[in-house]
């Protein structure tokens, strides 16, 4: 019997945004809605009522139009027409809402716009407070580039002050300006600078980065390393980038991250831990295995100062990439607290394929292959983001069956073939990522030949030894390196007994 189909959800602009809405976010609307301000119709507000009771799935055979002017207006002519209206000014409400939302978790944004206000009133005395209140409060803020921007800002308004002529200006206004000016190019050149090289590292695009050079010299002259966060933190990471991996140097920044941390945006202090987790991610490709300890004790560093959660949730890579590192060094209790203690802020609709998959990793590395597999095919459709960790957990674990049975070695290669497919397709991978899953395949290929008969000797495996150490652009190395040197143990058979 087929299963029901599942009713679709509206995937109006209205509904999307709607459905971001938390309860307390769906109270205050109402509230705004009602207010006679912003409008004079009633209709709108009895829309959103209605619609209001759908949340927050907005299924279509609920919400559409047709079906709406029966319920609210059934003797309307024309009724479909009049809900779309009227959906379309409960639309522009909602951004209005929205926009009035983020003025006011925005201070500073507020009252450069009151300023204004005030100017555009003729009201200079107003308007001169405003700009010490902007002042006030730029420096509680964060130095991250909305400070400097600011102050780039407030130098400008000051010296192009709309009441007062430039000429009789003093003129260390101008230079403050073109002070705040430099800081503001230095900090964003360098920020800016350390994100174009990771896109040419790992999306082989082409940039130039222009004064770059002089932008680092400006930097050293201007003994902004201590002062400026951004300055100091992104400077080493330029440099840290530049240079082969060295866990010495890296955990010196990691430190120096850590410290400056409190003076750095939630923005930027998440950014910056991305690029460290990166950093690591790549060392470990290039074979400094040093850098799992590293990656691990990071995350849980992360985890602590919750620099892992973004909007209040735990993006699936990110758990998937701390249970597949637990389960690597065999940390199974606190894998096991990890799950229970953070699945709660993975997406709902996610969550249970992510902790079957992090638990499979744990049965993985116990060496429970069996057990590994009963899991994996309880995840019927992993999500995009998830199918090529799904589907080389499933190579890895019916290579383990196949070399102890080989009733599985078709199983296995059915497997390969999948994986095979989905890197080869178009899936979102960055041609570097391609291509190191494409040389792990055919690295187990040759390996899966040799554990079966197939060919190559003792002086072809130590080749392919070789060549696999290296390699810089294979996925899961130490794994293969491991079936290798099983490979000579099982080729040179065990030693005679003295």
């Amino acid at each position: 019997m087929a299963a029901a189909k599942s009713p679709e959800k509206s995937r109006l602009k209205l509904f999307k945004i709607l459905r971001t809405f938390s309860a307390s976010q769906m109270t205050s609307f109402y509230k705004f809605l009602n207010s006679p301000f912003f409008h004079n119709t009633d209709e709108v507000v009895r829309l959103f009522r209605f619609y209001r009771k759908q949340h927050p799935e907005y299924f279509i055979e609920k919400v559409n139009d047709e079906m709406v002017a029966k319920r609210l207006f059934p003797l309307a002519e024309h009724g479909p027409k009049k809900i779309k209206n009227f959906r379309t000014d409960l639309l522009k409400l909602i951004e209005k809402f929205l926009i009035i939302n983020e003025l006011e978790r925005d201070p500073v944004q507020s009252k450069w716009l009151l300023s204004q206000a005030y100017h555009q009133q003729g009201l200079p005395g107003f308007f001169n407070k405003q700009l010490l209140a902007i002042e006030k409060l730029i420096h509680q803020k964060p130095k991250d580039l909305h400070y400097f921007q600011n102050k780039v800002n407030l130098s400008h308004t000051r010296y192009f002050h709309p009441d007062i002529p430039k000429f009789l200006q003093s003129g260390h206004l101008l230079k403050e300006l073109l002070e705040n000016l430099d800081e503001y190019y230095l900090s964003a050149k360098i920020k800016y600078a350390y994100e174009v090289r990771e896109r040419m590292d790992k999306l082989k695009e082409v940039y130039v980065i222009k004064l770059l050079n002089e932008a680092q010299n400006q930097i050293l002259t201007k003994e902004l390393m201590q002062e400026n966060p951004i300055v100091r933190i992104y400077r080493l990471l330029l440099e840290l980038q530049q240079s082969p991996p060295d866990q010495l140097r890296f955990l010196a920044i990691k430190n120096i991250y850590f410290e400056i941390l409190p003076e750095l945006s939630n923005a930027d202090g998440q950014a910056i831990f991305k690029y460290l987790i990166n950093y690591t991610i790549k060392a470990i490709a290039a074979g400094q295995l040093r850098f799992v300890d590293v990656q691990f004790e990071l995350y849980k560093l992360g985890l602590e100062k919750g620099l892992c959660l973004h909007n209040g949730r735990l993006t699936e890579t990110t758990f998937i990439n701390i249970a597949i590192l637990a389960a690597h060094l065999k940390y199974y209790s606190w894998l096991d607290n990890f799950i229970a203690d953070h699945k709660k802020f993975l997406n709902p609709e996610h969550r249970t394929t992510l902790v079957y998959s992090a638990k499979a990793y744990a049965y993985f590395n116990k060496g429970e292959f069996n057990k590994t597999a009963e899991l994996i095919a309880k995840i019927e459709r992993p999500i995009t983001i998830m199918k090529l960790t799904t589907l080389s957990l499933e190579v890895k674990t019916f290579f383990e069956l196949a070399i102890t049975n080989d009733s599985y070695l078709e199983l296995l290669n059915a497997k390969i073939r999948a994986l095979n497919r989905f890197v080869s397709k178009e899936n979102g991978l960055s041609p570097k990522k391609e291509m190191t899953y494409k040389n792990y395949l055919k690295f187990l290929k040759l390996i899966i030949n040799f554990h079966f008969g197939i060919g190559m000797d003792k002086t072809e495996l130590g080749q392919l030894k070789k060549d696999i150490e290296a390699s810089s652009e294979v996925v899961q190395k130490p794994w293969l390196m491991e079936k290798i040197n099983q490979l000579f143990k099982k080729r040179e058979g065990p030693k005679p007994l003295p």
